[in-house]
């Protein structure tokens, strides 16, 4: 018999290829396996030696043993008649054809979800080598979130301050690509920036962004010539895992985004679909006059000021009129509009008018950007068609999970409308911002809507952890101020902090902060300072409704302590309303009226500018006001109509109830309703909830002089919870003076 007869008698040809295709199945699970175990890289080598080793071993072993039906013996000692290698053969056949169908799958899902993409350009230059990022995408497939990275602002080199606005821009532009990867979580721009010219370490960055990975570098431009470089820490050791310099004409600043985001997705061992591949390299211009407006107009949206809004209104349109078709742009517009509208003067019905067109040519897209589709939602949102703007903004998070706006804006759908908000849209509320916040873990409007959250759930410890975060993450913020200082005014919990913040100069000026500390101001019967403060917050450029609110309640706690007249107060109102002629402040306006019993011009003006209360089926929360206001008017003239606006209230109200709302939280606003409806019963039950068995130090002027209240005024048991308001407000505000005189403070 022949050496070659025996080899293939004693099944050792069989043995070395079921031997071969089980040590390539095993090496390609293995680097499947490796990033997500996380399995030091000396792993994959010493089972490769193994298998290596083993392979001349299985050989010898087939040679010199035979399996038998008494077991395992040495070959020379099998009678060849009494061999059942035919036998043994015939299972390694089928052990081979079963490795081989697993080989055929692998390489089957290989062959499909990576196609091209262990060897491709990811950048397209006319097919030009040299001018190419090319990377080498590992043949794995990692889990969504597999691995995390926060792009850090890119510090601006160049002897120009003025060029800051594109360093941050490159930045943001990175950052925005690698967002596009849904196998990748990246921490969002807010949390990002906020680390900016901050002296900490990579370490103690990237803890708080719960990220593994950072990017940072910097920006170098000169006339035509930009100089960029990049680096890439793991962050939990300091170690560079890449770094790179490029020296580029300024019009190539997109290929310099393509080959870093190309060479972090190497470093990082992502393997893409060919989409994601595609969406790596897209911009929304290829004009770079255009993307440099464009980086300008992101750059004045961060500060949130009316003054920074109104230029990034202008550097989108320039954006805009240099390349019409730029999604990012318009995107970048509509949200500057939508932050005006939210932050400045700019009505909701301009707000509409100005975004209609914008938006017009997306409604229908099936190729939008998630950016395009969160600004649709907002439109939406702001129109009052919830449906369809929940429908924007999951379409936006299917196409980039980690667009943490999308989340955000998403939850201010149900939080606009909150009196209709049923519970299982206030629980989708707080999951929907955590997701959010876990993208952009020190945004502070996040933070802040997450307190309030818990507040309104009468979750104190939770809604008090959340400002404490909060203060860490920046006391000198007005947003954060002005929440801190709402929570130690309004609970009772600590009036010398509500002081200290409200005596603060460091903390820059908003609408928002100014109105609480008249607020405060006049709850410790500082009026004085309060007008001042008024004369600052009218000069702020805040927010006309915020001015209003704020006229109206100093002009109420004037009326109640007899510093002004009824007619005088009226007067009052008009006289702001003629000199800021805003959709905003109307119903200061019929307020006036319905004092001075002109109460069908004050229906007339109300439905002239809010038609929607009447059309609509449910009432929107967002003209919750004025719908209260219309009812006290027309309930004096027209029954009929007013009976159709009092089941509106009522069934939002309702609904409202139906989830508990912590009373300090919504302070008068429940009482009030129940108040203008007539309602003696639940008027007095809420009151004497948010009075009597809470500690609330606000309103009490309102309560005092509003027109709803006036049929309550004899009752015995709504002067009982007025005397105990006005009681508790007088013992609190008295020993807080005495505290801080005897310390020395000043009291304006």
């Amino acid at each position: 018999m022949t050496v070659f007869k025996e080899l293939k008698r004693r099944n050792v040809f069989k043995v070395a290829t079921a031997y071969l295709i089980t040590t390539w199945l095993i090496i390609q699970i293995v680097a499947v396996l490796e990033p997500y175990l996380k399995l030091p890289e000396w792993v994959t080598p010493v089972i490769i030696v193994f298998l290596v080793v083993g392979f001349p071993i299985a050989c010898l072993f087939a040679w010199a043993f035979e399996l038998t039906p008494e077991g395992i013996m040495r070959s020379k000692d099998v009678v060849v008649d009494d061999s059942i290698t035919n036998i043994t053969g015939r299972k390694l056949d089928f052990g081979i054809i079963a490795a081989m169908a697993v080989a055929v799958i692998f390489l089957t899902n290989e062959a499909y979800f990576s196609e091209d993409s262990s060897n491709i350009d990811t950048v397209q230059n006319n097919g030009s080598a040299d001018e190419r990022a090319v990377y080498h995408s590992p043949s794995m497939a990692l889990s969504d979130q597999m691995t995390s990275i926060a792009v850090l602002p890119f510090v601006n080199m160049s002897n120009d301050p003025e060029q800051e606005y594109f360093s941050d821009g490159l930045s943001e532009e990175l950052l925005n690509v690698l967002a596009r990867i849904k196998q990748l979580k990246v921490a969002a721009r807010t949390s990002s920036f906020f680390f900016k010219n901050k002296n900490m370490d990579i370490k103690e960055i990237a803890e708080k962004l719960n990220v593994e990975h950072v990017l940072e570098g910097s920006v170098r431009k000169s006339g035509t010539k930009l100089r960029v470089t990049a680096q890439l820490i793991q962050a939990d050791t300091g170690y560079h895992l890449w770094s790179e310099t490029y020296d580029y004409e300024i019009d190539d600043v997109f290929k310099i985004q393509d080959e870093i985001s190309a060479s972090v997705v190497q470093q990082l061992k992502i393997t893409l679909l060919k989409e994601q591949i595609v969406a790596l390299t897209e911009h929304g211009t290829k004009i770079p006059e255009a993307q440099d407006a464009y980086l300008l107009g992101r750059y004045f949206m961060r500060p949130r000021t009316p003054e920074s809004l109104a230029k990034a209104v202008n550097a989108f349109k320039k954006s805009l009129r240099i390349d019409a078709d730029n999604q990012l742009a318009i995107s970048g517009l509509v949200d500057t509009l939508s932050l005006q509208e939210a932050h400045a003067n700019l009505s909701k019905k301009d707000f509409l008018e100005y975004s209609l067109p914008l938006l017009t040519p997306f409604f229908d897209g099936a190729n939008n950007s998630a950016e395009i589709d969160t600004s649709i939602g907002a439109y939406f949102t702001t129109k009052g068609e919830k449906a369809k703007a929940v429908r924007s903004y999951e379409k936006a998070i299917a196409t980039n999970p980690n667009y943490s706006q999308a989340y955000h804006w998403y939850a201010v759908v149900y939080v606009n409308d909150f009196l209709n908000m049923t519970k299982a849209e206030k629980a989708k509320v707080k999951t929907l911002y955590k997701q959010a916040l876990s993208l952009d873990p020190v945004s502070e409007i996040l933070l802040t809507n997450l307190y309030f959250q818990e507040r309104i759930d009468g979750r104190l410890i939770e809604a008090e952890n959340y400002l404490s975060i909060m203060l860490d993450v920046n006391p000198h913020s007005s947003f954060i101020a002005d929440t801190a200082l709402l929570h130690y005014w309004l609970t009772g919990l600590d009036w010398h902090k509500a002081w200290e913040i409200s005596q603060n100069n460091s903390i820059e000026n908003s609408g928002r902060i100014l109105s609480s500390k008249i607020g405060f101001y006049l709850t410790l019967n500082m009026v004085e300072a309060a007008e001042r403060t008024l004369n600052t917050l009218v000069n702020s450029k805040a927010k006309t409704s915020t001015i209003a609110y704020t006229q109206l309640s100093i002009g109420l706690y004037k009326l109640s302590h007899k510093m002004i007249t009824k007619a005088e107060f009226v007067q009052l109102l008009k006289d702001f309303v003629n000199e800021n002629n805003t959709l905003d402040n109307q119903y200061l306006l019929a307020t006036a009226q319905i004092i001075e019993g002109e109460y069908e011009l004050a229906s007339a003006v109300l439905l002239e500018y809010y038609p929607q209360l009447l059309k609509e089926e449910l009432l929107n929360s967002q003209y919750f006001n004025e719908a209260l206001i219309l009812y006290s008017a027309l309930s004096k003239h027209d029954p009929d109509t007013a009976g159709i606006i009092a089941n509106k209230i009522n069934t939002s109200i309702s609904t409202a109830m139906k989830r508990d709302p912590e009373p300090t939280t919504v302070g008068l606003g429940i009482p009030l309703t129940y108040a203008c409806l007539g309602n003696k019963e639940k008027t007095l039950s809420t009151l004497s909830k948010l009075y009597e068995k809470h500690n609330y130090f606000d309103e009490i002027h309102v309560l005092q002089q509003d027109n709803c209240f006036d049929f309550l005024k004899e009752d015995k048991d709504f002067k009982r919870i007025l005397k105990i308001a006005e009681h508790k407000l007088d013992e609190k505000r008295k020993q807080f003076l005495e505290q801080i005189n005897v310390a020395n403070i000043s009291t304006l």
